[in-house]
């Protein structure tokens, strides 16, 4: 059918403007063109995943209301259709907004919900992901042995799977853990796996150990560290706030006001 053709074209050509260019706004223009065919033929499995698209999209704008309106509507048509798949995945999108919210508990509820559903259905990859994000909120809600259990569970499950990406993180997120209990040869210990398993994507861990370096008042390793973190990433505010500490505390104020106000 013509038609939907059309309409999974516009969703495909959506993803990429939006994951592939990060053109947002040529990426909703699509979205919104393909969810018009898509309601035009009564496609609700067509229907749902393209306003969880479009609910993501507005996410990475930090329009945070949008998002919600959008995944929530997605949410209702795959209840009504019984999509396990997609009611997992968009509970568990609709917890990462408000997460950004910082609505912990808000976000803890919809994980929570997410990860019943991909348990019954032993979606050990959808599994593996809701823990992490779960020992996530947990730390956040400074209830860090709960964390600790549901970190150490995600990291067991990823590397039953073989995913390095997903090994890193948490082990980069069990050493936060361990820093906020003041356990730093255990929190070193996780980062130095970390950057073992994955030197690539390890700029999350750079920032965590800058910050363990600056709690232990090793200002010079905290800087040198955290240099490495905007390397990757020069755009990222907190990683320029910790390092602007540490030079605050070295007493080289012009470097701190800089990298404060950069």
């Amino acid at each position: 059918n013509w038609k939907k053709g059309m309409a999974n074209a516009n969703r495909t050509i959506g993803v990429n403007y939006s994951y592939g260019k990060s053109d947002y706004q040529g990426s909703l223009e699509y979205y919104l063109k393909g969810l018009k065919l898509f309601e035009e033929l009564g496609d609700k499995g067509g229907t749902a995943k393209i306003l969880s698209n479009i609910g993501v999209v507005y996410w990475y704008q930090s329009d945070y209301p949008k998002a919600l309106k959008y995944l929530f509507d997605a949410l209702k048509i795959d209840e009504e259709t019984g999509n396990k798949d997609g009611i997992a995945g968009t509970l568990s999108n609709i917890g990462i907004v408000y997460n950004s919210q910082e609505n912990y508990p808000k976000a803890l509820e919809y994980m929570l919900k997410a990860n019943k559903i991909d348990e019954a259905a032993g979606n050990k990859s959808g599994i593996a992901s809701n823990l992490g994000n779960i020992g996530e909120l947990y730390r956040r809600l400074s209830d860090l042995d709960k964390a600790l259990e549901y970190d150490l569970k995600a990291l067991h499950l990823y590397e039953e799977l073989g995913n390095k990406n997903g090994i890193a993180r948490n082990l980069g997120n069990i050493g936060a853990i361990y820093t906020e209990k003041r356990n730093y040869a255990d929190a070193l210990e996780y980062y130095e796996k970390a950057l073992k398993v994955d030197e690539e994507g390890s700029e999350d861990v750079y920032y965590k150990l800058g910050w363990l370096y600056n709690d232990l008042e090793k200002y010079d390793d905290a800087i040198k560290i955290l240099m490495k973190a905007i390397q990757v990433n020069s755009e990222n505010s907190g990683y320029r706030e910790e390092l602007g500490f540490a030079y605050y505390k070295k007493e080289q104020y012009e470097f701190a006001i800089t990298q404060l106000n950069k």
